[in-house]
């Protein structure tokens, strides 16, 4: 038999509050019964303690169950799940345990994948051009750009007033979730749970802060100047202008760029403008990961800005400033092919060897040269050059050395030279229009030696890249 131990109490004790009348004999009907009790918290305390310490001398064995026969039938005047919820955002240990949780258990992490995998759009819808205007006009345009904001920052609102019913950051994470699941699968628990709250207690109001008219003219005609001339507006075209908004670079894999955004939110601290910015990239994102917002997905995109945006307005005229000429950069290492020169040269080592032979051994005579005296880059029609350098490893005595740059046989610059590999920079805030550019390194004076060798050049300049793309390093 269990040994029970007994604990003497003094029996000269009074209880407050009996009923003068007593007690009515108490039956439990088979099927159990519903008692009420009434507790102040100082009372339910002392009758739990005397209950954990009685069980436990009294019934060593189940001591546990005896105590939860007692609880589990007690209502509680708090929200256990809100309470479970608090404890997963702001204990960093339960965060660990979680995330380990997810990380490891296979039908956990097999789940994730599929959501985060649903209907993510092929490369040929990423480049597909989501604007049909009526024609290729600039008011045509500008229209169409403008639903395209206009439509980003109602699915923005439609965003927050979904998740902001929920009281609790469980509810709001669950909605959150069901307005994108892809969220589900990419973000851990506790992230997830946390982004949701950051949205609705920090990010909401300062998106309703900074979207104001001036932040969607802002906004429209910037997109507008990014397509006015091909007409062509594609979902990544859209996401590359927000991330150039953003000062930031995302990754192009549209689960990962999802899961980026959501990551750069929740570090928070997002300031003024930004907000908006991030907002409107989480939309794209979303949608570039096959995702349908409140009714919207990437094929009814294009649909909707379409129907709503197809009439001319000329309002670009007076609320755009004039849009900022596209910039390129095209690098050309001149040790491997050379594309893109007039190599008819008077000394047949270039590009390994070059010299400027003036035409006359006078002062001044750099103005009189020769076009095939020099290396030459032909445009393929003229261009704005903003700025030019190239590399060359200078050889021997630098003496009365000096790199120049010629446009269209006109001097632009000059620089000194050291000894040794080097790059040579020239810069052109206000960029100069040319047809072919001309550039070496020179001995002033009848001295016509060579004095190095050029192994790479760079031109920067406005409009179209007359090379083709980009393909400067950042």
């Amino acid at each position: 038999m269990p040994t029970k131990t007994w604990i003497e109490v003094p029996i000269d004790q009074e209880i407050e509050s009996v009923p003068e009348d007593g007690y009515a004999p108490f039956f439990f009907p088979p099927e159990g019964a519903d008692l009420l009790f009434h507790f102040t918290e100082e009372s339910f305390l002392r009758v739990l303690s005397a209950l954990i310490n009685g069980a436990a001398l009294t019934y060593p064995d189940t001591w546990l169950q005896v105590v939860w026969d007692f609880l589990q039938n007690v209502e509680y005047p708090v929200d256990l799940c809100e309470k479970i919820a608090e404890c997963i955002a702001s204990n960093e240990d339960t965060q660990a345990v979680i995330r380990a949780f997810v990380t490891n258990d296979e039908s956990i992490r097999d789940w994730a994948e599929e959501i985060a995998g649903i209907a993510v759009l092929t490369a040929q819808q990423l480049g597909q051009n989501i604007l049909k205007p009526g024609a290729c006009d600039p008011g045509y345009t500008f229209n169409q750009a403008s639903k395209f904001v206009f439509l980003l920052n109602q699915l923005s609102e439609d965003l927050f007033e979904a998740i902001e019913v929920g009281t609790n950051a469980l509810e709001r994470a669950s909605l959150l979730i069901s307005a994108i699941p892809a969220i589900g699968g990419l973000l851990p628990f506790d992230e997830a749970l946390t982004l949701a709250d950051s949205l609705v207690e920090n990010v909401e109001e300062d998106y309703a802060g900074n979207y104001d008219q001036g932040l969607y003219d802002d906004l429209r005609c910037g997109l507008w100047c990014k397509f006015k001339d091909s007409c062509d507006l594609s979902i990544d075209d859209a996401l590359a202008f927000y991330e150039e908004k953003l000062s930031t670079s995302l990754p192009q894999n549209p689960a990962d760029t999802l899961q980026a955004i959501a990551q750069f939110i929740l570090i928070g601290d997002i300031p003024g403008d930004f907000t908006v910015y991030a907002i409107h990239t989480l939309i794209i994102a979303a949608m570039r990961a096959g995702q349908e917002m409140f009714g919207i997905n990437f094929a009814q995109l294009g649909i909707r800005i379409t129907a709503a945006g197809d009439d001319i307005d000329n309002d670009w005229e007076t609320i755009c400033e004039e849009c900022p000429a596209e910039v390129w950069c095209y690098f050309q290492d001149t040790t491997e092919t050379v594309e893109f020169m007039d190599l008819v040269y008077t000394d047949a080592g270039y590009p390994y060897e070059t010299a400027f032979t003036p035409s006359v051994g006078i002062e001044g005579a750099r103005t009189g040269f020769l076009d095939e005296d020099i290396p030459k880059i032909v445009l393929p029609d003229m261009r704005v050059i903003t700025g030019f350098s190239f590399d060359i490893d200078v050889t021997g005595d630098v003496t009365d050395v000096e790199a120049y740059l010629f446009f269209d046989g006109v001097f632009v610059d000059s620089a000194g030279v050291v000894a040794g590999p080097q790059t040579v920079y020239f810069e052109i805030p206000d960029g100069i229009p040319a047809e072919y550019i001309m550039f070496g390194v020179d001995r002033t004076g009848l001295d016509r030696s060579p004095v190095g060798a050029i192994t790479a050049w760079q031109a920067l300049g406005e409009g179209d890249n007359p090379f083709g793309e980009d393909n400067c390093e950042e």
